[in-house]
């Protein structure tokens, strides 16, 4: 009797569901049986026997203990025999492969991470709806300074002008669909500057400039990011007639207003 069949018997006698010559055979095999497997053996009837207590006291019809019996039979075939010489050999379970216990752990290890994912998501989106709540977004959104007086000034102020940048030959060359403006008023430090659509142009970037008369550069304001977004930005404080000017330019190049120009637009 091998060890897996010796541990199967002494489960079943630890139910008491051995017939005479099943426990005969049983009790022959533990005798023969080293201390070691000895040990096992007893300490899997315990475990058995304090599992058994919980359960009520009935007692199955032979019908069904003859199932049992059956069923106990035909996993230990299912396992496989044996060698002779190692009848006492612990061998893997060959139920639980180790491809799946590898992909057990690697599922548990993704919920782990998706659920912090999702925790951090529900946090995100709760900070943004108490910002959407309290108009914080929309202050970000639309450069407002001052409490929100920006903002209300840009909706509500018959003082607030609106100058919307013109896209030059160039822009329309490259097939760009850049939109700009820009807001002032006189009650402001400065103007107020918005734009979208801006896509990467590989070693190009993106300048809001001052154009001088000559139609060259004269201060360079700020960089660009390239994005599908809006881009938002507070300037400081220019002069009525200044011209503005979006331009995409490689600054290994030399400047060249008929292809760098993008958009104009004068305050």
């Amino acid at each position: 009797m091998t060890i897996q069949q010796l541990l199967e018997n002494a489960h079943l006698d630890a139910l008491g569901m051995l017939d005479a010559d099943e426990q005969a055979a049983f009790e022959v095999a533990f005798a023969a049986a080293p201390p070691g497997v000895k040990a096992q053996v007893r300490a899997e009837q315990a475990r058995w026997a304090e599992a058994a207590s919980f359960l009520p006291d009935v007692h199955p019809s032979p019908e069904l203990r003859q199932k049992v019996l059956d069923a106990v039979a035909l996993a230990m075939l299912e396992t496989g025999p044996q060698r002779a010489e190692e009848p006492y050999a612990l061998s893997a379970s060959p139920r639980v492969a180790r491809w799946w216990r590898t992909a057990a752990v690697g599922m548990t290890c993704a919920a782990a991470l998706l659920g912090a994912a999702v925790l951090k998501v529900h946090s995100d989106f709760g900070t943004i709806s108490r910002q959407v709540a309290s108009g914080k977004v929309m202050d970000d959104v639309m450069g407002v300074r001052a409490g929100g007086k920006v903002l209300r000034d840009t909706l509500f102020s018959p003082d607030t002008n609106r100058i919307v940048f013109e896209a030059t030959p160039a822009a329309h060359a490259l097939g760009l669909t850049v939109e700009a403006s820009v807001f002032v008023n006189k009650s402001w430090t400065g103007p107020q500057f918005y734009c979208t659509n801006l896509p990467e142009q590989r070693g190009r970037v993106y300048r809001l400039v001052v154009l001088n008369a000559a139609g060259a550069v004269s201060t360079v304001l700020r960089d660009l990011d390239a994005k599908a977004g809006l881009i938002t930005a507070a300037l400081d404080e220019l002069t009525k007639g200044t011209r503005l000017a979006v331009i995409l330019v490689n600054d290994r190049e030399e400047f060249n207003p008929a292809r760098d120009i993008l958009l104009t637009a004068t305050l």
